[in-house]
């Protein structure tokens, strides 16, 4: 749906201090947590706090009143919510609202699966990552590979995690991870891969994290380190 955003368009936002609402009650935030930087307008408030004037929308929720060319990002628990709130302003006028459909939950669970380049960098230099570089071998041949991955391209993960330990071992040189494994990373060229490979994983059983910004992004910040 237009009025949609992704995980990756929230993330931007967050890092970009943009202002999100979070439309949950209070109790599930002080249960559950929230996005840093959002501000919270209970469901039930937020026809009537999008028709305060500025002045008491300040006063009562410690931020400007948007302005109704704003982009407005509201977010809840599973998604229901946020988008009777933006269906409640378009009504008001602001026709930029849009909304996080997945909830709060998916976006931490999300979150927790990426790794920074400093934790992945401190991983390889202890050897504690089964580090799995998801491209085609055309494109490890072209543009390189990270020291210590192993290649395993997205079309066989699937297949790959369902070999037995010897058949692993003898197809891709390298002790096949396990269940139980803390530090299986995947990486790709931009992230969309590396996110599919989590997600093939899990239903196998499997715990992943990944590197989201892509193999360009790991070397630029290893040469700037440099």
């Amino acid at each position: 749906m237009a009025n949609e955003i992704t995980f990756e368009e929230l993330k931007l936002m967050v890092a970009t201090k943009a202002t999100l609402f979070d439309v949950r009650t209070p109790q599930e935030i002080k249960e559950s947590g929230k996005i840093d930087g959002s501000i919270n307008i209970p469901i039930d408030e937020v026809r009537t706090a999008f028709q305060y004037s500025p002045s008491d929308f300040k006063l009562k929720y410690g931020v400007r009143l948007p302005s109704k060319d704003d982009t407005i990002i509201f977010y809840c628990y599973s998604g229901k919510r946020s988008l009777r709130a933006v269906n409640a302003i378009n009504e008001l006028g602001f026709h930029n609202a849009r909304y996080y459909p997945s909830g709060y939950g998916k976006y931490v669970e999300l979150l927790s699966e990426e790794i920074s380049f400093n934790d992945l960098q401190r991983l390889l230099s202890i050897d504690e990552v089964k580090l799995i570089d998801v491209r085609t071998p055309k494109e490890i041949q072209e543009h390189g590979k990270i020291e210590g991955s192993t290649n395993i391209p997205i079309d066989q993960i699937k297949e790959a995690f369902q070999l037995n330990e010897k058949e692993f071992t003898e197809k891709y040189g390298v002790n096949m991870p396990k269940k139980t494994d803390k530090n299986i990373v995947f990486h790709c060229g931009s992230g969309k891969r590396s996110r599919r490979a989590i997600d093939y994983v899990k239903d196998l059983g499997y715990s992943a994290r990944h590197y989201p910004y892509g193999y360009g992004k790991y070397m630029e910040e290893l040469n700037a380190k440099c």
